[in-house]
């Protein structure tokens, strides 16, 4: 390590983010994407087709959970779940398909960069509201127009919009 960095404790830094993060979206407005028009990067999510009802019926049951969406991807079904008992993430193996179910909260307040047709970010913003029967998406952003985002790269942070850190986990 250089001489000239300066050493700095853990919650010092997370204090340093915050404040970060709290001067950045402290002119975000809101957005709202249909999810149709941009793509997720980092994610299994919107990657397969969606599953008909009787397959959420099914993984409902499985997970003991609600399914607020599910699809059928390459390794099986993956599912969002409201309250996912357990844990934030479950990969259960099934008779038939085996199913990745993460829960519904790990949407709550992420952190995504917003990428245009190039894959270059335009910026960051905060996932805010997922619609999942109208298929829309609720960003703040401190951006005035989202035209240009053709995707948004998943992050593992949520942070609210005055800076706090509110924990960590992948989508994936």
């Amino acid at each position: 390590m250089s001489r000239s960095v300066k050493a700095r404790e853990r919650n010092e830094r997370k204090a340093k983010r915050e404040r970060q993060f709290a001067a950045y979206f402290r002119q975000a407005r809101q957005h709202e994407l249909a999810w149709d028009d941009v793509g997720l990067e980092q994610t299994t999510w919107l990657t397969g087709e969606l599953a008909p009802g009787h397959i959420a019926a099914y993984v409902e049951e499985v997970v003991e959970g609600e399914v607020l969406y599910a699809e059928r991807v390459e390794a099986g079904i993956f599912a969002i779940v409201k309250r996912l008992p357990g844990a934030a993430h479950r990969t259960i193996k099934g008779d038939e398909m085996d199913i990745r179910a993460v829960d519904a909260g790990l949407l709550d307040n992420l952190l995504v960069g917003l990428m245009d047709g190039s894959g270059r970010a335009l910026g960051v913003g905060i996932l805010t509201r997922v619609d999942f029967k109208q298929r829309r998406l609720t960003i703040d952003a401190p951006i005035d127009d989202l035209g240009q985002v053709r995707a948004l790269r998943l992050g593992s942070m949520r942070v609210s919009p005055d800076g706090t850190e509110l924990g960590h986990g992948e989508i994936a």
